[in-house]
C-alpha cells in the first residue's frame, strides 16, 4: 500500500512539473521604430500617404535579426497636428519611449527641427519626403530617401538633350521658390550640354507667371516665336493640365516635360485624345519590373482589407510616390538594424550609411551626406490616345 501510494505520489509531482514547463513564456525580443507624421491638420494627407507606406512594409517584413535573436518591430506612431509645436511635443514623446531610429516626419523643416532632440539622445533620423538640403547638411544624424531638386532638374535636362532638343523653354510659378530651383538646375545642365535656354524677359533665364493667370497664351506664343523644342515647367499639377491643353488647343509642336508632381491621372486625363508629346519625371512606376508589380498588388490588397486605409489613401488604390518611397525608407531602417547588430541607437544610427538597398524606387545607397546616391532617375510618358501613363526609361547622367 505504501509503495503504491509512494508512486502515486510521485507520478503527480511529475505531471505537474511537466504542467509547470508547458506554462513557461517565451521570451519575445522587440525594438521600437518611430513614426512621426502629421496625420491631422493640413498636411494630414501627406502623413498618411507615409505612414501607410510604412505599415504596410511592417506586414512584409515585421522581424529583424540581432545578435542571432529575433527582434519584433514594435511600430510607434506620433501626429504632429501638421504644427511645429505638435512635431516638437510628439518628438520628444518619441525620445521618451525608447525609439531605436525614426523616419519623418514629413516636410524638411519639421525634420530640421526634429534633429537636435534626436542627436541629444543618439538617435538617427530617415526623411522620406523632405527634399531642402539642409535637412543632411545641417545634420549628421539624418539620412534621406527622395531625390534632391538639383538630381531631379538635372536629369530632367539630360533627358530632354539625349532626345533630341536644342532649345528650351522654362516656365515656373513665381510665388514657388520649388519650382524656381528646378528651372535653374535644368537650365544650367541644358546649357552646359550645350542648349540653348530661351527667355522672354531679361533678368532670369526662364519665365515666371502669377498664381492667378487665367491664360499661358503669352508663354506659348514667346516658345514657339522662338522656336523651341521643349517646355519645362515644374508647375502645380492643375496648372500643369491647364498648360497641356492649351498647348493641344494652340497645336504647338514643342514636348512638355515636368516633374515626378506630374505623374499622376490627372496629367493623364488632359493628355488623353490629343497629339502632344508629354513626359515626367517618375519615383515609383509598377510596370518598371516585378518587384515593383509585386509591391503595387500587395499594396493594393491591404488596402482593400480595410475601409480605414482606403479613406486614409485619399479614398482611392492609387499609389502614391510618398508611399513607395516609406515603404523603402522602412526596409533601410531593418537593414540598418541588422547590419549593426546592436538595439543601441547610436549604432543603429552609424549603420544606415553602409545600407545599399535594391527598392521598389530603385536602387541606392548613401553619400557622406546621408542622402541617397541613387542610378538614375525614372522617366514617364503620357500615351496621347489613352492618358496612360507608362514607364519609359532609367535616365542615367550624361
Amino acid at each position: 500500500m505504501k509503495r503504491r501510494l509512494s508512486f502515486i505520489l510521485s507520478l503527480v509531482l511529475l505531471l505537474s512539473l511537466l504542467a509547470g514547463c508547458g506554462k513557461q513564456e517565451v521570451q519575445v525580443h522587440t525594438l521600437k521604430l518611430g513614426l512621426l507624421e502629421p496625420l491631422s491638420g493640413e498636411y494630414a494627407q501627406q502623413g498618411n500617404y507615409e505612414r501607410l507606406g510604412v505599415e504596410y512594409a511592417r506586414t512584409v517584413r515585421q522581424e529583424a535579426v540581432i545578435a542571432g535573436e529575433s527582434y519584433v518591430i514594435e511600430l510607434v506612431e506620433k501626429d504632429t497636428d501638421s504644427t511645429i509645436v505638435g512635431t516638437v511635443k510628439q518628438a520628444n514623446a518619441l525620445v521618451e519611449e525608447g525609439i531605436a531610429l525614426l523616419l519623418g516626419p514629413y516636410g524638411s523643416t519639421e525634420c530640421n527641427v526634429v534633429a537636435p532632440i534626436l542627436r541629444e539622445k543618439g538617435i538617427s533620423g530617415i526623411g522620406i519626403t523632405c527634399d531642402y538640403p539642409s535637412v543632411t547638411v545641417n545634420n549628421s544624424n539624418y539620412y534621406r530617401i527622395c531625390y534632391l531638386e538639383s538630381y531631379q532638374g538635372k536629369l530632367l535636362a539630360d533627358y530632354a538633350y539625349e532626345y533630341g532638343a536644342r532649345t528650351a523653354y522654362c516656365l515656373a510659378q513665381s510665388d514657388r521658390d520649388y519650382d524656381r530651383d528646378m528651372c535653374d538646375y535644368f537650365l544650367e545642365e541644358f546649357q552646359r550640354l550645350g542648349g540653348k535656354v530661351i527667355t522672354t524677359v531679361t533678368t532670369i533665364l526662364y519665365n515666371t507667371y502669377t498664381t492667378n493667370l487665367n491664360s499661358f497664351a503669352d508663354y506659348l506664343f514667346g516658345a514657339v516665336n522662338f522656336s523651341a523644342d521643349v517646355m519645362f515647367s515644374p508647375i502645380p499639377i492643375k496648372k500643369g493640365a491647364q498648360l497641356i491643353g492649351e498647348c493641344a488647343a494652340s497645336q504647338v509642336r514643342f514636348s512638355v516635360l515636368g516633374d515626378d508632381n506630374w505623374d499622376c491621372s490627372t496629367i493623364g486625363d488632359a493628355t488623353a485624345g490629343t497629339y502632344m508629346d508629354v513626359a515626367c519625371a517618375c519615383i515609383f512606376a509598377e510596370d518598371r519590373n516585378d518587384a515593383c508589380a509585386a509591391f503595387a498588388q500587395g499594396y493594393r490588397d491591404w488596402l482593400e482589407s480595410d475601409p480605414r486605409r482606403i479613406e486614409a489613401n485619399g479614398g482611392t488604390t492609387d499609389i502614391n510616390p510618398a508611399t513607395a518611397l516609406a515603404y523603402d525608407a522602412y526596409m533601410v531602417a531593418i537593414n540598418a538594424i541588422e547590419a549593426a547588430n546592436s538595439t543601441e541607437p547610436e549604432e543603429i544610427g552609424a549603420a544606415v550609411s553602409s545600407v545599399s538597398l535594391n527598392g521598389i524606387t530603385g536602387d541606392f545607397s548613401f553619400d557622406l551626406n546621408g542622402d541617397a546616391i541613387r542610378t538614375g532617375l525614372f522617366i514617364r510618358t503620357v500615351d496621347p490616345n489613352t492618358g496612360k501613363l507608362r514607364y519609359s526609361k532609367l535616365q542615367a547622367s550624361r
